[in-house]
């Protein structure tokens, strides 16, 4: 095999590996069809590839095959917050889809905003509630003051775009909703799994074991 065939053969089978453990993770969370795809298609876009780029070695010469941490992403959580971080995957799929719309005809843009704001009511406003109720509250009595007021903020932002805006206002929910998950992944559940102890950790989870997941929609 030539060194250029070779490296595609590489590239392929690191991209697989990495696409198909993102999407059986995904659906061990419980997320629907959509919601896992999209979770293969970030892994992809994760995946990094310098390393098969390099000048070849024994090593690099074997197919890359990331690492199980590495395959999951943000999934990999504790359980009291697995749940909410595999809301924020559908989370995703809808601003995906919001902003994709806003580029449709006026008459388009019509039934996609009526959509976008029964996917607010049926699937993020409870997943807002639901940090509310458990998470933020823990992390405030942990003195994440700070952080839980950034996240209220964003949530009555939202709250209010839904309430006040209307078809133009596509493309600007998508960018606050998936700027807003980020920000909850990054550094709000990285901060949750560092400062909170086990009871706080329990109490949360025995909320959401007790809470009915919003239905994943395609």
């Amino acid at each position: 095999m030539t060194d250029r065939a070779e490296l595609a053969e590489q590239i392929r089978s690191a991209c697989l590996q990495a696409a198909s453990a993102a999407y059986e993770q995904a659906g061990i969370s419980g997320l629907c069809g959509e919601g896992r795809w999209e979770l293969a298609v970030q892994a992809l876009k994760a995946l990094d590839l310098a390393p098969l780029l390099e000048t070849p070695t024994p090593e690099t010469r074997r197919p890359a095959t990331p690492k199980p941490e590495a395959r999951r992403g943000s999934m990999q959580r504790i359980e009291p917050l697995r749940r909410l971080s595999s809301e924020h995957h559908a989370g995703l799929v809808i601003a995906r889809r919001a902003r994709e719309l806003a580029r449709n005809a006026p008459d388009a843009r019509e039934a996609a905003w009526a959509d976008l704001r029964q996917r607010f009511a049926d699937e993020l406003e409870p997943h807002f509630k639901l940090e509310e109720r458990g998470l933020l509250p823990a992390l405030r009595a942990a003195g994440e003051g700070v952080l839980v007021e950034r996240t209220l903020a964003e949530h009555l932002r939202m709250r209010a775009m839904i309430d006040a805006g209307g078809p133009e206002d596509l493309a600007a929910f998508a960018e606050a909703l998936a700027h807003h998950i980020r920000f909850e992944e990054k550094e709000l559940f990285e901060t949750a799994q560092r400062v909170l102890g086990t009871e706080a950790l329990e109490r949360i989870q025995a909320l959401h074991d007790r809470e009915a997941a919003p239905v994943c929609r395609a």
